[in-house]
């Protein structure tokens, strides 16, 4: 049964790479805002967190692609308390998932688990929400043509985000069965790193630092 489980549970991954002209920084239709927001859960953890500049998060993105807004953080400087020293911050503080009934957090831990126990280490792991946010700084949401999940390109960083070029961006995908994100594949990643790079270099654009549109264009 696990076996079968866990089948099942992958079987939402993306597999056919899709073509640039078919991309688009622009969602096909806007998503619909949840009642309330997340303040309860956010505040848990950072109770200064949704101060102004403390921490960016956009509330129009729907990163899982089910319809309704999500808070996600743009920020490349997790959320913190108030004269505290800065620690390495969890995903599960940066993405907050609305629905119609209020917000959650994200993970379905019984497949996550169960994909570790199989110790399945040819395959790119579920972004568990105990991971470190290294890996997601300034997501930018690229969304795809009759396709309800969008591409989230990151910058993955060790110490100098500054630094940063298109090597260092990560591109995932909502993953249904485990309830998270979970990276492309080579072929889906350079499509998306391509579009990018078509839209913001060798233009006449301001590019935001720390972010995917100056990693894309570094050299």
């Amino acid at each position: 049964m696990k076996l079968l489980f866990f089948s099942i549970a992958i079987s939402g991954a993306p597999v056919h790479a899709t073509p640039v002209a078919e991309l688009s920084l622009t969602p096909a239709r806007a998503c619909l805002a949840p009642p309330g927001n997340p303040g309860k859960l956010l505040n848990q953890v950072y109770p200064n967190a949704s101060t102004a500049g403390n921490a960016p998060f956009s509330h129009q993105l729907d990163i899982n692609g089910d319809g309704w807004c999500d808070w996600v953080s743009t920020a490349a400087q997790p959320p913190h308390r108030d004269g505290v020293a800065l620690e390495q911050p969890r995903l599960k503080d940066f993405i907050f998932l609305g629905s119609k009934s209020g917000w959650r957090r994200f993970g379905n831990q019984q497949a996550i688990r169960s994909f570790y126990d199989q110790q399945h280490f040819d395959q790119p792991p579920p972004y568990d929400g105990e991971f470190e946010v290294s890996a997601f700084v300034s997501p930018l949401l690229i969304y795809a043509k009759d396709e309800p999940r969008p591409y989230v390109a990151t910058i993955s960083i060790s110490q100098d985000v500054l630094d940063a070029t298109a090597e260092d961006v990560v591109v995932y995908r909502w993953h249904d069965g485990f309830d998270t994100l979970l990276q492309v594949g080579k072929p889906e990643r350079s499509k998306v790193v391509q579009f990018l790079q078509v839209q913001y270099c060798g233009k006449k654009l301001s590019l935001p630092v720390q972010s995917v549109a100056q990693a894309v264009c570094a050299r």
